[in-house]
């Protein structure tokens, strides 16, 4: 007897055996000869399957679109959601089972008279792709990339990636390189005012406070072990020639390290003269 296993995909499907009451029968190229044969059979038959598989449209395409990994909602052409996985499920925080009993335009956050659903126009052109905010059933607004395309049957199978983050991201590197750029305006300006310390300091001291978005801003020079408000803008400007122990508050630290500090909650950060923080605002 010889046996060769049935393999694809990774796992194994059968065993192909042959018997024979020769006891000399299968001599090693025999042996090699029904392995390859095993070998052959196994393209053969994963080749069925998938024939098989394909021939079974309808299907296949329900068990890919059950386990995708992206949202998918199935469409009819008056906008009915026809189907909806596990996927969109999770993004849009409903029920698979509701989202199939509801119209597209229920979850479309955006106006549809001026962004309308387009649905005519996949038809049309068999596949589009675009961006879309939606509705999430708490309410929460997601930026979704739609890639849309015609089924044999009629219907428009849409893909929902959810891209809110890299939407917040994007904004965030817009903003970080427009205040680099008026960090930039700013350095250009502090140089236009020459040898002026006073003049550059408080232009430092202003600009510090916009690019911020901070309330105030001050420059404080060290004289012995304490540090004094020299200049100041915002709720800050009323408070100049005011000091401060070194030893006892943020600026000490920062100057201590030679770095940036930064402190959250100057009522509960140890390192903050808290009395004198509260008397600034």
């Amino acid at each position: 007897i010889v046996l060769a296993p049935l393999q694809w995909d990774g796992a194994i499907r059968g065993i192909l055996g042959v018997r024979s009451t020769d006891a000399n029968a299968f001599p090693p190229a025999e042996v090699e000869a029904i392995r390859m044969l095993a070998r052959g059979a196994e393209v053969a038959l994963r080749n069925a399957e998938l024939i098989q598989r394909l021939a079974e449209s309808e299907r296949h395409y329900r068990e890919l679109h059950d386990q995708a990994a992206d949202a998918a909602l199935v469409l009819a052409r008056d906008g009915a959601i026809d189907d909806a996985n596990e996927a969109a499920g999770a993004m849009l925080w409903y029920p698979p089972a509701e989202l199939r009993t509801m119209h597209a335009r229920d979850l479309v956050a955006d106006d549809l008279v001026e962004k309308p659903l387009q649905i005519e126009e996949v038809i049309r052109l068999g596949e589009l792709r675009s961006d879309r905010r939606v509705r999430r059933q708490d309410g929460a607004v997601l930026d979704v990339e739609c890639a849309a395309r015609v089924l044999d049957n009629g219907r428009v199978h849409i893909a929902l990636r959810d891209v809110t983050q890299r939407k917040r991201n994007e904004e965030r590197l817009r903003t970080s390189l427009g205040r680099l750029h008026a960090i930039v305006q700013t350095q250009q300006e502090i140089s236009a005012l020459e040898l002026d310390s006073d003049a550059i300091t408080n232009a430092i001291v202003e600009r510090a406070q916009r690019l911020a978005g901070g309330d105030g801003a001050a420059v404080q020079w060290f004289e012995g072990h304490e540090s004094v408000y020299h200049f100041a803008s915002g709720i800050a400007a009323r408070h100049i020639g005011l000091r401060l122990d070194r030893a006892s508050s943020l600026t000490g630290v920062s100057a201590l390290l030679g770095e940036a500090v930064y402190a959250a909650d100057t009522e509960t950060d140890p390192r903050v003269d808290a009395a004198a923080c509260r008397r600034i605002g």
